[in-house]
C-alpha cells in the first residue's frame, strides 16, 4: 500500500492509525530511506543537494519492501520510486490550502516552501502523478476536516472494497477562486 501527498496532508498520522489496524504492517518512510543511505545527488562542486537519486532510491525502496509483506510505503515521491506492479491501493492524501498553509507554517517552514507546496497541492501534482503511475489503484482522500484515524478507517474500507475508490473530490483551485484568493495562494 501506497500513502502519497503533498507535505503536511497526514500521510504519517494516517499510517500510524493503519499499523494499529493492520496486524503485522510496517511503516516504509521513503524520506528516511533517502537520508538514511543519503542517495542524494551531488552539485557541480560535489556538494549534497535537496534533490533524491530517484533511480538509487527506487532500488532501495524495492529491497527494502521485499523483506516485508505488509507494507505501508509513505512519501510524496511514492509515484517515482515505487513499482506499480507491487501496489494493491495508492492512497493520494489531500488538504485544503487554507489548512495546509497553517500546517506547514506550524512546522516552521520557510514561506517559499510553503508556497511552494500550497501551489503543488492546488495543481493536484501528487494526484495526477499518482494516477499516471497507479492507475486504478488510486484513491483520493480529503484529509480537511477529518481525523487521522478516519483517514486510516477510509482506506481500509477501501483496501477491503467496503467502499468505492473516489478520484476529483478536490477542486481547490475553484475554492481559492470563489473565496477572492487566487491571488494569495497562486501569486498571480
Amino acid at each position: 500500500m501506497v500513502i502519497t501527498g503533498t507535505p503536511g496532508v497526514g500521510k504519517h498520522s494516517a499510517a500510524t492509525f493503519l499499523t494499529k489496524k493492520l496486524k503485522g504492517s510496517r511503516i516504509i518512510d521513503i524520506n528516511k530511506v533517502a537520508i538514511g543511505h543519503d542517495v542524494f545527488l551531488k552539485n557541480i562542486n560535489g556538494e549534497r543537494t535537496d534533490e533524491v537519486n530517484l533511480k538509487e532510491l527506487a532500488t532501495l525502496i524495492e529491497e527494502v519492501s521485499e523483506l516485508q509483506d505488509r507494507c505501508i510505503i509513505i512519501g510524496h515521491l511514492a509515484p517515482y520510486v515505487v513499482d506499480p506492479k507491487e501496489v494493491t491501493l495508492a492512497a493520494v492524501l489531500r488538504r485544503s490550502p487554507y489548512h495546509l498553509s497553517r500546517t506547514l507554517e506550524d512546522r516552521g517552514y520557510t514561506i517559499k516552501k510553503v508556497n511552494d507546496n500550497v501551489v503543488s497541492e492546488i495543481l493536484d501534482i501528487c494526484l495526477f502523478d499518482t494516477l499516471k503511475v497507479f492507475g486504478t489503484k488510486t484513491t483520493e482522500i480529503d484529509t480537511s476536516n477529518i481525523a487521522p484515524f478516519t483517514v486510516a478507517d477510509i482506506i481500509i474500507s477501501t483496501l477491503l472494497k467496503k467502499c468505492d475508490r473516489k478520484i476529483g473530490i478536490t477542486d481547490w483551485i475553484s475554492l481559492i477562486c470563489k473565496n477572492g484568493h487566487s491571488n494569495k495562494f497562486l501569486q498571480l
